[in-house]
């Protein structure tokens, strides 16, 4: 059996990412900020790129 370990790279397609944070740089996703990161990614040679679901914010200050 033949086990390979592959590697990916989560894409940040809600503000500011992951992150829920007002203390963190503050930005925008973009189709270019997520093209550039799958592009780095597949340079580096890793397997995949994975965005969160996400249909619905939570709202608050962070827009998050």
């Amino acid at each position: 059996m033949d086990k390979r370990l592959e590697l990916g790279v989560f894409l940040p397609i809600g503000n500011n990412g992951f992150m829920i944070s007002k203390t963190t740089p503050q930005y925008e996703p973009s189709f270019a900020l997520n093209k550039d990161i799958a592009q780095l990614a597949e340079t580096l040679g890793f397997d995949f790129v994975f965005t969160m679901s996400k249909w619905r914010g939570f709202g608050g200050e962070t827009k998050f």
